[in-house]
């Protein structure tokens, strides 16, 4: 687990409800552009979120604090609130108004999507650091009681800094925004027809279209450890009415040094080529980020196990599990139904059967003690790692 896996579920949703942060004197991030920003959405309102909400709404789950623990939960949220943030100024904003009518045609609309995305991260990293000290302050306060339970000596003082994967985002921020200001007609005359890859400097876009819509809105960021380098993905789903996006930017060339030539550009071309191969990766990507939004009939039509096991997933994945590691139950069982019936291959069918028959276990409260003190100790692991870098 990395430091900002946990940092990212436990935070945003203060960041976004923090008023200084929603304040109105807020500068739209668009470089050089001192403007007032306005809400921004991070996947578009009117094409996507309205293609899968209920009378207006959709589920998403909401981090909240109840007896002094932070919890996460289900919760019906307005279109016009999901997704949104402050970041860029009305001008800047009209920037996506093609992404917004549903028009993915050429590169250029991908590094849009793309763009929108990392900006929305962004902000968060250069708008919260006040926040971000306070947090650390209270994780470090945590940590120590935690550390006193285990009959560990405590920490003196709290010593890391924060900086996990900033770098990081500051330089895909700049590479798209050279590529939105500087290679705009170089970029449109690169149709997407079936190509599942492409590449923009170092790093790779990975794509997919769909003829069919999966109900489900998702801008995440995974962050994530390789030997003692730090990766992170950016996922993007977007649905329409009968279609569906799927956007991801990574730095597969460092990322195939640790797993083997090209694999991360095969895994997906084999996954995206496949209905229920591409509907169990997005499944894998929902079930270890809180940062999605889902058609309300979909959520509520999953079984109560089913809702308390996807809860408990998208709390702890992302101590133990590696990124796109696919879950055992089916989210979306009317799509899984229908791509079974189309589907040739008897392995793939006889799993896929598995998977949507498959009812996971009820969750005892020891699942949950358990699993909360393996989040802590791993968190306090990864703390005292980074820790221990800072000060090499």
């Amino acid at each position: 687990m990395d430091r900002d896996s946990f940092r990212n579920k436990f935070i945003a949703d203060d960041i976004k409800s923090d008023k200084r942060l929603r304040s109105k004197s807020l500068r739209c991030m668009f470089p050089c552009c001192n403007e007032k920003a306005i809400q921004s959405h991070t996947i578009s309102k009117e094409d996507a979120l309205r293609s899968i909400s209920k009378n207006g709404k959709v589920i998403t789950f909401k981090s909240i604090i109840k007896e002094s623990t932070r919890l996460i939960v289900p919760t019906y949220i307005g279109i016009k609130e999901a997704t949104t943030f402050r970041g860029f100024c009305k001008k800047h904003d009209e920037l996506f108004e093609r992404i917004d009518h549903g028009l993915y045609e050429n590169e250029y609309d991908l590094v849009l999507q793309l763009f929108r995305c990392v900006s929305w991260w962004k902000s968060m990293e250069t708008e919260k650091t006040k926040l971000i000290n306070e947090h650390q302050k209270t994780l470090f306060s945590f940590e120590n009681e935690m550390l006193e339970k285990m009959g560990i000596p405590k920490q003196s003082e709290c010593t890391n800094s924060y900086d996990s994967g900033f770098s990081i985002i500051n330089e895909m921020y700049m590479d798209l925004v050279a590529a939105v200001k500087n290679e705009k007609d170089k970029l449109e005359q690169v149709q997407l027809l079936n190509e599942k890859v492409f590449w923009l400097g170092k790093w790779t876009i990975l794509y997919a279209h769909l003829n069919y819509q999966i109900p489900l809105a998702l801008s995440s960021m995974h962050p994530f450890r390789l030997k003692n380098e730090i990766y992170s993905i950016y996922w993007n789903v977007i649905p329409h009415i009968n279609a569906t996006d799927i956007i991801i930017l990574l730095d597969a060339g460092g990322i195939n040094k640790h797993i083997g030539a090209n694999c991360v550009e095969k895994q997906w071309v084999k996954r995206a080529n496949n209905n229920l191969a591409i509907l169990e990766t997005v499944e894998a990507a929902m079930a270890s980020s809180e940062f999605w939004y889902i058609n309300p009939d979909v959520y509520e039509d999953l079984s109560d196990i089913k809702k308390e096991n996807l809860l408990f997933d998208v709390r702890y994945k992302c101590i133990s599990s590696p990124v796109w590691e696919n879950i055992a139950y089916a989210i979306f069982e009317k799509l899984w139904i229908q791509f079974i019936k189309t589907e040739e291959s008897l392995d793939i069918i006889n799993a896929a059967n598995e998977k949507l028959s498959f009812n996971p276990q009820e969750l005892t409260q020891e699942d949950w003690d358990l699993a909360e003190s393996e989040l802590l100790r791993g968190m306090i692991a990864v703390y005292h790692a980074n820790n221990s870098d800072s000060n090499a």
